[in-house]
């Protein structure tokens, strides 16, 4: 019974923490996605004011 269970319970905790790994790094990228489209022509020496964010509320 231990020989069916073990390789079970290490797929599990392999494929949980590649499933952790996986939705940090995606946090990580869709934040940069989010941020360029919210700011697609934004140069940082421009004089242009930045777009206002979440409907123009502060």
């Amino acid at each position: 019974m231990k020989n069916l269970i073990q390789p079970l319970a290490w797929y599990l905790l392999l494929t949980s923490v590649l499933a952790l790994a996986s939705a940090f790094s995606l946090s990580l990228v869709s934040g940069t996605i989010y941020a360029q489209a919210l700011m697609p022509a934004y140069q940082p020496g421009s004089s242009a004011p930045l777009p206002a964010m979440h409907g123009g509320q502060c």
